[in-house]
């Protein structure tokens, strides 16, 4: 069996520090051009192990994804969420409906999946917190007898897919997994790639760097057969081709930094496509103008309801009062017409952008949520 290894791709993210030309279509492209490499070698398998995306994605980009991955040729997709892109209460990947070749695990406690097809067992599950940090890969070990009290085949392969190894995610014991006798354990949470060198365990690490390290980068190629399991780090740009030296498979992997350099988040990051950044910036517009609009208006009705009110006090008679009352309230409903009808304009744009994008509700929450975040 051959199977591709990828992790933290990050998609969303917006450039790295220093490196501007690494945006939000960047990421897509170098991930797009992976499923275009399992299609050129046949692969049986692509592994994602969490953090494809660097947010909460949008329900669209799921849509695209789907699709893109309903045309591979021969790779089915096993794939977990990772603390960046977990299953919160609104992800769209909570109920999502997958094509039929993506096995992705949605649970937040560890379950199997048996792939008839390619005779493979893989193990996982996903975040729904990114602060999970309990060590629940420890006592695990291949099946011998499935739900059902029926044999796992002799030669079935065991595959672990999990995230995390540092104190603020799930602990992993090296040790503890290497007795455990995968045929593969596949793991995410670190942007630099780690290959153990006694047994077929691997960090995959960005397919970029998104830092300043001198660590190539890439994706792992992998192939499990009646001699074992041989996995290689693949690079996938001329940069990593020419990089100085991947880390070294003696060295335990050492806990990354908070801070990569990845800036996700904000209304004018690069992060989000164009079509977001119009839609965020006219909510932005809009928000709050219902009050200033009434604000700006309520000194002209305001007065023209306490002269109204005190129109016997006045040393003038009631049809003269009623006068001012009257061209009090034209002026600040003429003020009013031209802010009225921009904010609708800005309305009606958004829904024609969200329409013509596919939006749901839940992404429109996402936007919504990033604006008072």
């Amino acid at each position: 069996m051959k199977f591709i290894h990828i992790s933290d791709v990050l998609l969303g993210a917006g450039a790295p520090s220093g490196k501007p030309d690494r945006g939000y279509a960047q990421t897509w492209d170098e991930f797009y051009r992976i499923l275009d490499i399992a299609d050129q070698e046949r692969v049986d398998l692509i592994i994602i192990s969490g953090n494809l995306f660097s947010r909460r994605p949008l329900r669209s980009e799921l849509d695209e994804l789907n699709d893109r991955f309903r045309k591979l040729k021969t790779a089915r997709v096993a794939a977990i969420a990772g603390a960046r892109d977990y299953i919160s209460s609104g992800s769209p990947y909570k109920a999502y409906e997958w094509s039929n070749n993506v096995s992705f695990f949605r649970k937040d406690h560890l379950s199997y999946m048996y792939l008839e097809d390619i005779n493979t067992i893989v193990y996982g599950m996903s975040y729904a917190d990114p602060d999970m940090n309990k060590p629940v890969y420890d006592r695990l070990v291949p099946l011998t007898h499935f739900a059902d009290g029926k044999s796992v085949p002799s030669d079935c392969r065991h595959i672990l897919i999990a995230f995390g190894g540092d104190g603020k995610h799930i602990p992993i014991d090296l040790d503890r997994l290497r007795s455990a006798n995968f045929d593969y354990a596949a793991i995410g949470g670190r942007l630099r790639p780690w290959m153990d060198k006694n047994a077929p365990i691997a960090y995959a690490g960005s397919l970029v760097s998104f830092d300043d390290d001198t660590v190539n980068h890439g994706y792992i190629m992998g192939t499990i057969d009646e001699e074992g399991t041989m996995i290689d780090l693949m690079p996938l740009t001329q940069e990593d081709e020419e990089g100085t030296r991947i880390a070294e498979e003696s060295e335990e992997p050492e806990p990354e930094k908070k801070d990569q350099g990845i800036t996700v988040g904000s209304p004018d990051d690069d992060a989000v496509t164009d079509y977001l950044q119009e839609i965020q910036k006219l909510e932005y517009e809009n928000s709050g103008t219902g009050i200033r609009n009434a604000a700006i208006v309520f000194p002209f009705f305001g007065a023209a309801l306490v002269l109204y009110a005190a129109q016997n006090l006045l040393p003038f008679d009631g049809i003269m009062t009623v006068v001012i009352c009257i061209i009090l309230a034209a002026v600040g409903i003429i003020v009013l017409i031209p802010l009225a009808r921009a904010r609708g304009r800005r309305k009606r744009q958004i829904r024609y952008l969200k329409k013509r994008y596919r939006m749901s509700r839940d992404d429109a929450e996402v936007i919504d949520d990033r604006i008072r975040g």
